[in-house]
């Protein structure tokens, strides 16, 4: 059975500790994909091996790994981990950060993982329905392979970048 015979199988991080996790689970339904979540004890980013133990058993088509609260220095190499383990199992990966440290990482995550998009907030969702609006925009960008860097604003995208890789660089394409 291949994923277009079954439901898009993703992997999403930070669900009970993040609200945007826990809206993905639990408060966003498209048809197609199933949601299965995972809190830092269900997968610890912080541990390469046990990021890759859980990927090897899921077997998930799309990671979303949540870094919108960030609370320790340990966020970059946590995402790497993630990446790294995405890459090894052929699953996409979606980083969802806010912030400066965006620029930094995905130059990091480039040379680690082609399939990947990164989604920067210029400010975490305020209500209920803005997080069902940004969790329902994600589910429908995993469905496309428009991979690149998202800046997201109050009023949706403001710029879509893509990394062209002959050429080392990220280029507009908005």
């Amino acid at each position: 059975m291949t994923a277009k015979e079954r439901a898009l199988r993703v992997i999403a991080t930070g669900t009970t500790e993040g609200e945007l996790g826990h809206t993905l689970v639990y408060g966003t339904n498209v048809p197609g994909i199933a949601v299965l979540g995972f809190s830092r004890g269900g997968m610890d980013a912080g541990d390469l091996e046990h990021c890759r133990q859980v990927v090897k058993r899921y077997q998930p088509d799309v990671i979303i790994h949540c870094d919108t609260e960030r609370e320790t220095d340990a966020a970059p190499s946590q995402v790497c981990n993630v990446a790294l383990a995405a890459r090894e199992f052929g699953a996409k990966l979606v980083y969802v950060v806010d912030g400066a440290s965006a620029l930094t990482e995905r130059q990091q995550l480039q040379s680690t993982l082609e399939r990947l998009y990164i989604v920067n907030l210029s400010k975490e969702p305020q209500s209920l329905d803005e997080l069902k609006e940004l969790s329902t925009y994600i589910l429908n960008l995993i469905q496309t392979d428009r991979f690149g860097f998202y800046e997201l604003y109050d009023n949706g995208v403001s710029s879509y970048y893509q990394f062209f890789k002959q050429e080392g660089t990220w280029k507009s394409t908005v």
